[in-house]
């Protein structure tokens, strides 16, 4: 092998691509059949061999090499060990330790790092190696891959023949901090490699430096920064549009209830579920305008997840870069948002229902709950337009998606436990006529002109009988 790449190949050479091309076949070959260790000193003799080629040679030819002299010197390092080899250019990295030890920790190799916060999908008692490789060719790659390579349970050390990679779960956002050559002024996307093409979902960059770029990772893959050439997108009017919608039907609604309800002063069902689920309760006449803040109420509320969905985005996603027009990428990373935003939502949605569910006391609690609801309407107008503008129409998909979703889930699930539990506590009693609508509770004038009216034609009978009277006299 030593002999194979201090040939006069490598050697004050100049290396044309075909005989680089079969030469790395040909090394790549060797040590994939090499069945003794490769000593720290073969593997940097290997990289340093190399180094002056690496923006030549085959991606996935180089990524090979790179995997198998890390893995064949790792085979007798203990908890806590790693492999590291730094040029100044290209890194490569493979540290060692339990899995109770690697849910959250730090990595440094080279100038960069990785901070893993909160990671799940493998036992305790696993003994995992963790492999990152960086190195730069038209772009900057770089890899993070986790090997299950044995266990330690009892304080015993088992490894295993082989490393098999596993899929690591990513609960909290993984930050790394990759070095290499970066301008402050432009633009830098970052994607992984999805099978045979390249992905943007799941890598942001945060922060760009001269000296390195700060990137949070939903998942482990193959890397790759470069600059971002097509920043521009279609513009997805699906918030807008859904906004609109709901800020129409509030105002036209609302119209409607209150001139249809300005002369209702009772309910006309007495069933306190019914009137305390929004949903039903908007098709029941009520009085005080309870029928149109319980209107506001509802669709406030799916206003403001909506917007908190779009805030979620920006803030974890990049939703100002291009990103295909597809749900491929549509995960369980983007559904957290939408879950993220409706959970939030509640603790707007909470407090107006209990003021709205007390206005069926006779409360006025509607001074209360209509400029909160103007505020938070007026608030999210805003917000949506901003957020609408600079995202792209891809990530308005994910958007509208999310929070449809979320509104089903909203409606038929919490709306209906609110409502099921505060009809418990508040009863609303039948309908029963009071005394102002009993004729008993006449005032003197209506009495006056009762009497008078039963008295006219007794009055009429009795001067009919007297003159009847007086023509029998006569006769």
């Amino acid at each position: 092998m030593q002999a194979l790449i201090e040939s006069s190949y490598f050697v004050n050479t100049t290396v044309s691509d075909e005989i680089l091309a079969n030469i790395t076949l040909s090394l790549l070959d060797v040590i994939s059949n090499y069945t003794l260790q490769i000593t720290k000193e073969q593997g940097d003799f290997i990289f340093e061999i190399l180094a002056p080629y690496i923006s030549r040679i085959d991606f996935d030819i180089l990524q090979e090499i790179y995997k198998i002299v890390a893995e064949s010197q790792m085979t007798d390092i203990l908890l806590d060990g790693y492999v590291s080899y730094y040029d100044g250019v290209s890194t490569v990295y493979r540290y060692r330790n339990s899995g109770d030890s690697l849910r959250n920790t730090n990595i440094s190799a080279g100038n960069s790092s990785i901070s893993f916060y909160n990671i799940s999908g493998f036992n305790d008692t696993d003994v995992l190696d963790i492999y990152f490789t960086k190195f730069a060719q038209n772009d900057d790659f770089f890899e993070i891959t986790f090997y299950v390579t044995g266990s330690f349970e009892d304080y015993a050390l088992v490894l295993n023949g082989e490393s098999n990679a596993t899929a690591i779960t990513v609960e909290d956002n993984a930050i790394a901090q990759i070095e290499g050559n970066f301008n402050n002024g432009t633009n830098y996307k970052c994607e992984y490699l999805d099978g045979n093409s390249w992905s943007s979902s799941g890598c942001n960059v945060k922060d760009v430096n001269e000296n390195y770029v700060t990137l949070t990772l939903e998942h482990f893959s193959t890397f790759r920064i470069q600059v971002d050439e097509g920043k521009s997108c279609d513009v997805g009017a699906g918030p807008i549009a859904t906004m609109s919608v709901i800020i129409f039907l509030m105002i036209f609604l609302i119209i409607i209830f209150v001139l249809s309800d300005k002369k209702v002063d009772h309910p006309s069902v007495s069933n306190s579920f019914l009137l305390l689920y929004p949903l039903t309760s908007v098709f029941i006449q009520q009085a005080k305008l309870r029928r149109a803040v319980v209107l506001m109420q509802i669709l406030t509320s799916e206003l403001l997840m909506l917007t908190l969905i779009g805030a979620f985005h920006n803030h974890f996603d990049s939703p100002e870069d291009k990103t295909d027009n597809d749900f491929d990428n549509y995960y369980g990373f983007q559904l957290s948002r939408g879950a993220a935003a409706w959970a939030l939502t509640q603790a707007f949605t909470i407090p107006i229902f209990i003021l709205n569910a007390f206005i069926l006391k006779g409360k006025p609690y509607y001074l209360i709950t209509i400029p909160v609801c103007i505020f938070i309407t007026v608030g999210c107008f805003c917000g949506l337009i901003v957020m609408t503008v600079f995202y792209c129409l891809g990530w308005t998909e994910y958007w509208i998606t999310n929070w449809l979703i979320f509104l089903l889930f909203d409606i038929a699930t919490l709306e209906i436990i609110y409502s099921l539990v505060f009809s418990l506590f508040i009863k609303v009693d039948a309908y029963v006529p009071t005394e102002k609508d009993s004729p008993t509770n006449k005032s003197k004038k209506d009495i006056d002109k009762d009497l008078s009216t039963r008295r006219q034609p007794r009055e009429e009978e009795e001067e009919e009988s007297e003159e009847y009277e007086i023509i029998a006299n006569q006769v």
